[in-house]
């Protein structure tokens, strides 16, 4: 069936002025977006804990979410202040033991490799045409190495806290957290109704989506935890320097 003229022009309107309202809203919202978003997951991942604590509490959202917002520094900036001091201090020491200590020199490794029967003859022939001295090329890895690690232990406190901003920035992420966690579930409902499917299929929908976005989170975060658990003991089993510098990285 065809529109009839006042509709097909009220319709136009109110979608030319949902994109310049969503436009202004993006404009507004922009300086925020990274505080936004961590606040977002934060509150994904901490939602399923949010709604034990509300039943336990008799249904007092405000409550449950004022005390997972509370506890939720404790669970972010401490370990990220310890891990964060224990980066700086291994850096330093890293590059002292870079100075302080030659091992195979680059020249003496291809020496050794020309010994071999199977790839002799094409280190060799590498060694004489190649413009570039093994031993030159051993000090431009180890000043570019020695660089590398100063940035980063110049920049380590800024990289362990760039993910959450400035102090200012952090606190104002758990304000938006905090509302994330008590009205979430209504804005959630709010925004799903404009998707025109059935009520009981976009609740399954909906939850899908919410558990894979949970499971990819926490896979990610714990992969990334384990990786550098056994980087970080590998290291100090075998007495390498710096085990968290490599853990970390």
């Amino acid at each position: 069936m065809a529109l009839m003229p006042s509709e097909f022009y009220r319709r136009c309107f109110q979608i030319a002025t949902a994109a310049i309202l969503g436009y202004l809203l993006y404009r507004i919202l922009h300086p925020l977006s990274g505080m936004l978003g961590w606040a977002a997951v934060l509150a994904l991942i901490l939602y399923p804990l949010q709604e034990r604590l509300t039943r336990l509490f008799g249904g007092r959202r405000a409550l449950s979410a004022a005390l997972l917002t509370a506890i939720t520094p404790f669970l972010v900036l401490a370990p990220l202040s310890v891990l964060t001091g224990a980066f700086v201090g291994q850096v330093t020491r890293l590059i002292e033991y870079l100075r302080g200590h030659s091992a195979l020199s680059l020249a003496e490794v291809l020496e050794r490799l020309s010994g071999y029967p199977i790839i002799g003859g094409a280190v060799g022939w590498v060694r004489e045409n190649s413009w570039v001295s093994a031993a030159q090329f051993e000090s431009w890895m180890t000043g570019g190495l020695q660089t590398l690690l100063r940035s980063a232990a110049a920049m380590g406190g800024d990289v362990a806290l760039g993910a959450i901003g400035t102090v200012v920035g952090f606190f104002m992420m758990l304000f938006m957290l905090f509302f994330f966690l008590r009205d979430g579930g209504a804005m959630l409902e709010a925004v799903t109704r404009i998707i025109p499917v059935e009520g009981s299929r976009r609740a399954r929908l909906i939850r899908y989506l919410l558990d894979v976005t949970r499971a990819v989170v926490f896979g990610s975060a714990v992969t990334a935890l384990i990786q550098g658990l056994f980087v970080g003991a590998g290291f100090a089993l075998v007495g390498l320097p710096s085990p968290v510098v490599f853990g970390v990285l």
